[in-house]
């Protein structure tokens, strides 16, 4: 996504002061506004059929990764999320997800490690989790929970929500975090 400024940082400031300014008139008038269920990110400039009618495809989920690193510059101390966003009958895979979420006073809400999603250049290497997973699956285990590691030959058990959100993120098409 370009953004015709100087400096898109300044930009993504400008948005950000236009909001809290419209939050405050909002809340002096004791009005409450309501979001329905599925924001919808879209280009009005765009006649692509992920820009006016197909959910995801082309450059969309990209552009949306841009967006979210725009805002968070502007905003430090935030949080991202990433999500499994809605699946529809005869739909492939979730959709994706992207949230943000900083509280109004501006004081920060994450202070750990900064996201994979703000690094800049590629990612750093992986660190060796297998003792992690190991133990996990003991502790699971003991629980009497089943759990299988996802790479298991074996198919997972539905009955557990982690099992079905994870055998849905592997099948997912999505870029990588980073």
């Amino acid at each position: 996504m370009s953004v015709l400024v100087e400096n898109p940082s300044d930009a993504y400031a400008d948005i950000v002061e236009a909001l809290r300014d419209l939050d405050a008139r909002i809340e002096a008038l004791d009005f409450a506004i309501w979001i329905g269920g599925e924001p919808t990110f879209t280009d009005r400039l765009s006649e692509a059929p992920e820009w006016l009618y197909n959910a995801l495809g082309g450059d969309k989920e990209a552009r949306a990764r841009e967006l979210l690193r725009g805002f968070a510059a502007s905003l430090p101390g935030c949080a991202l999320l990433r999500t499994l966003g809605r699946q529809y009958p005869g739909e492939p895979a979730a959709r994706w997800s992207l949230g943000l979420l900083a509280l109004r006073s501006g004081e920060p809400l994450w202070r750990g490690p900064p996201d994979p999603l703000l690094l800049q250049g590629a990612c750093p290497p992986s660190p060796d989790l297998s003792a992690l997973r190991q133990a996990l699956l003991r502790a699971f285990t003991a629980q009497g929970w089943g759990a299988l590691p996802l790479d298991s030959p074996q198919p997972p058990v539905f009955g557990s929500w982690f099992a079905a959100m994870a055998v849905s993120r592997s099948r997912s098409d999505s870029p990588p975090i980073c």
